[in-house]
């Protein structure tokens, strides 16, 4: 497999063995290059991939590193939808490893949507619609949305949050937008989302974390990323200085 760097993403090209012919794929780094190595070089370009995780298990930290690598290394300007907590102090907490995200807002490389009090029950396709604009208007081809277990609250059957997911990975595939959706998995609990997110959406990211000898350690599993040859191995990862970095040897 070879990959073609670009400013925007990587080119990586398959080789077919049957016919002599190749194809490509648009990669898209997930701004984690440890992570990337696990995910054949990054994501599909256009794909929408959920991160799911527990509280405190790193969710927010992946989105941002994924939007803010995007944009001062891959010129890829991208957008943030923030639910759970406002975008001050999304912006402030980020500044521990050097995020400027502020810095970037000007710069009209990154928006961060501070939508915490417009959650109800008539303004779910309203978020959409303004979700949809940023893209647009800032050509966006990154977009995180923090979380998807708030946006779709008032969505009470599992038919609605369908056609709703339709709507949005319709636009998305269409707009080129590779987006990363944070799933919360509340403690003790197995299932992810309503149970039926992880089969519409193109790849799978779980976060754990565990008490282990009076240590918190964190895990990282891949279980689905189509089109790609992704490990399946359980992988420790650490937040420092610079954000997530993943273990390369699984762990046991």
């Amino acid at each position: 497999m070879i990959y073609k760097q670009t400013d925007t993403a990587s080119e990586s090209v398959l080789w077919c063995p049957r016919g002599g012919k190749s194809m490509s794929r648009q990669v898209v780094s997930s701004g984690i290059p440890s992570l990337d190595k696990i995910i054949d070089g990054g994501f599909n370009e256009g794909d929408t991939i959920l991160v799911a995780g527990q509280p405190g298990a790193g969710k927010s930290t992946l989105g941002v590193q994924f939007l803010y690598k995007g944009a001062v290394q891959h010129n890829q300007n991208g957008v943030y939808a923030t639910f759970v907590e406002s975008g001050s102090k999304l912006k402030r907490d980020m500044l521990r490893f050097d995020w400027d995200l502020e810095g970037l807002e000007k710069e009209k490389k990154v928006s961060i949507l501070d939508m915490v009090q417009t959650v109800s029950e008539r303004g779910v396709y309203l978020n959409l619609d303004v979700m949809m604009n940023a893209v647009k208007e800032l050509g966006a081809k990154r977009l995180v949305i923090d979380s998807l277990s708030a946006l779709t609250t008032y969505i009470h059957t599992k038919s609605e949050s369908r056609s709703f997911m339709s709507v949005i990975n319709k636009f998305l595939e269409n707009s080129k937008c590779t987006t990363l959706f944070i799933l919360e998995v509340p403690w003790g609990q197995k299932e992810i989302g309503m149970g039926f997110e992880e089969f519409m959406a193109d790849g799978l990211v779980v976060l754990e974390s565990s008490l282990e000898r009076f240590m918190v350690r964190r895990r990282l599993y891949i279980p689905k990323m189509r089109g790609v040859d992704h490990g399946l191995d359980c992988y420790d990862f650490y937040i420092g200085r610079d954000g997530i970095d993943v273990s390369p040897v699984s762990s046991t």
